[in-house]
């Protein structure tokens, strides 16, 4: 996260928890998904080999 600023990383980590996705990579996606102004995809049935949390 030492490459993004620190107001793009405080609100992907709001965003993280009220999503309820409060992994490192799914905050680093979010701040990517704002930076680049897309919809984030943390749908996890997407990715069925992933273990349930």
């Amino acid at each position: 996260m030492e490459s993004f600023r620190v107001d793009e990383v405080a609100a992907a980590v709001r965003d993280a928890i009220a999503r309820g996705a409060i992994g490192v990579d799914a905050v680093k996606h979010l701040v990517l998904c704002r930076i680049e102004r897309r919809a984030p995809r943390l749908d996890l049935t997407l990715y069925p080999y992933l273990p349930q949390a």
